[in-house]
């Protein structure tokens, strides 16, 4: 008869092993749940928009993805969902396709992730995940170390409130951004250093309690009480200054150029991919080929162009007046109005679409977030774009592997848990099938949220379904209590989770062992920095300024 602990049972239904649970590992898990989920619904949100996707398909990825990940998966630690690395990588792809955000790049979106998770259950059914054992020890803390360090000072423009770059050179990014260091928004990085003095100190103090989500609880409750948001809408007539309405109005321009540049690539893309098809002679592909890379570069120079007007802008402050007839006025800051003390008055630049400019006088947060439930239906498959994204896709399928892997092996050192990487790669491609069958774009295993589950002591894969239930409650029930979370508090608590996954000691150790080794997991380290983590549409930088 066959029972829990039959190996044949366990291998087709794997989630049984975390059978028998004990109330300690229920209490557990259900906290650390609740903890990722916290994170899981910004970072969601935040994933979706680098991937050209509307914010809704990101909760979708962070729902029935992670819980047949979590089912079929191999480490209990590991939390399955959209990651930076691979939403970037899914908007690289399609752009050429469609754009951003287009109903044709929302069906592009969830078809890759089809083919993502195709490709990753055929590698694990055939037993093909030995071919991460061929990577050495330093080889992956190399990488880890690399992503650990991209990801967590990734964060850092959230934490002081600037904007960052998103151009092909992580390290040149974050040098922009510690150029703005003088422009610091106080209250953001209040907040953002008082997440990390309370998580700290209930780790050394308390440690049975749940420092990170006491930290949200209580900083959400402070951002609601004193009204950390502050926005505030107007024509950019409102704007007094002719030489700062002149650069809001080009910033304006260039999002409505690139726009349409980005709608003109794709149509010459689906053009390209018809020729082709019907045997068009050369000279009228090499046209469309041109006429593509002309556009990609325009659009290169176009982001560009933006990201500079929208840095320029962020560090001009702004007072809000009422004008003769009771309009909004903004004025470039000279005293602070003896009505608004403490520097309230101080208004920024925050975004301009369609001649209508934003403002804010505060952080950021969460903000409001779509409820509803996806709904099941079949992905489109468009198969004349299948041989052009295979490539892509069979990328994104390893490199997302290899960054579970990594994750997975930084975690498991600590917790003796023992990895089966084919059995991850089943439910890596289990979890991109189901989702894509309900909406949801490409996932993999998490750095960050990975990182916050074994931080908070995460037992068995409880923890990623009792997470992907908080997002289902959040979409359904909650969406008020998450508005006010500031978004620095978020970037807190991923910094304190990844920092915490670098490990140089055992490359010192390589060094002394075997050089060539540590050579090798150096040379690692540098080109993972060097990778294109942050390279995304132009297009969805443009909706970033706004």
């Amino acid at each position: 008869m066959l029972t829990p602990t039959n190996p044949v049972l366990t291998r087709l239904l794997p989630f049984l092993a975390w059978f028998p649970m004990t109330r300690a590992s229920l209490r557990a898990d259900l906290l650390a749940g609740i903890t990722v989920a916290l994170i899981l619904v910004p970072q969601s949100m935040a994933y979706a928009q680098l991937a050209g996707l509307p914010v809704v398909y990101g909760l979708y990825a962070g729902f029935l993805p992670v819980i047949v990940a979590a089912l079929w998966g191999s480490l209990r630690q590991l939390h399955t969902g959209p990651t930076a690395m691979l939403s970037l990588m899914s908007a690289a792809a399609l752009l050429p396709y469609a754009a951003a955000g287009s109903e044709a790049f929302i069906a592009l979106s969830v078809m890759l992730a089809l083919m993502v998770g195709i490709l990753r259950l055929a590698l694990g059914l055939f037993r093909l995940g030995v071919l991460v054992n061929f990577l050495s020890h330093p080889v992956i803390i190399g990488f880890t170390n690399a992503a650990a360090l991209i990801i967590g000072l990734s964060q850092l423009n959230k934490l002081i409130n600037v904007p960052m770059p998103r151009s092909d050179w992580f390290l040149a990014d974050l040098w922009v951004v510690l150029q703005q260091l003088g422009s610091t928004h106080w209250p953001t990085l209040l907040f953002g250093l008082g997440a990390f003095g309370l998580i700290w100190l209930l780790q050394k103090r308390l440690p049975r309690l749940p420092g990170v989500l006491i930290a949200i609880v209580v900083t959400t409750l402070a951002s609601y009480a004193i009204g950390f948001e502050r926005t505030s809408k107007a024509g950019v007539e409102a704007i007094q200054d002719d030489g700062v309405r002149a650069l809001v109005v080009r910033l304006d321009q260039a999002a409505v150029a690139l726009k349409r540049n980005s709608e003109a690539t794709a149509r010459l893309q689906a053009d390209l991919a018809r020729a082709e098809e019907a045997g068009a002679n050369f000279d009228a592909l090499l046209d469309l080929k041109t006429g593509i890379a002309r556009n990609q570069a325009a659009a290169a120079a176009l982001g560009e162009q933006m990201m500079k007007l929208r840095i320029q802008l962020h560090q001009i402050d702004f007072t809000r007046h009422t004008g003769p007839n009771g309009e909004p006025q903004f004025v470039v800051a000279g005293e602070m109005p003896e009505s608004e003390p403490l520097g309230m008055g101080h208004w920024r630049f925050g975004g301009v679409a369609g001649g209508e400019v934003k403002f804010t006088g505060g952080g950021e947060v969460v903000g409001a977030i779509p409820a509803g439930v996806p709904g099941f239906a079949v992905p489109h498959v468009d198969w004349a774009l299948v041989l052009p994204l295979l490539p892509a896709a069979l990328v994104m399928a390893l490199l997302g592997f290899m960054e579970a892997t990594s994750i997975s092996k930084a975690i498991s050192a600590k917790t003796g848990q023992r990895i089966d990487t084919n059995r991850e790669l089943v439910g890596q491609g289990l979890a991109n099938i189901v989702g894509s069958f309900f909406h949801a774009y490409v996932v993999s295993g998490s750095f960050s949220r990975s990182a916050v589950a074994a931080r908070e002591g995460a037992r068995t894969g409880l923890f990623a379904i009792v997470s992907a239930l908080g997002v289902l409650a959040v979409m359904l029930f909650l969406t008020p209590l998450l508005y006010h979370l500031p978004q620095a508090v978020l970037a807190a608590v991923i910094m304190l989770a990844v920092f915490g996954l670098v490990r140089v000691a055992p490359l010192v150790h390589a060094w002394k062992v075997n050089r060539p080794d540590a050579v090798i997991g150096i040379a690692t380290f540098v080109a993972t920095l060097r990778w294109r983590w942050h390279r995304r549409s132009p297009t969805a930088s443009c909706w970033a300024s706004g």
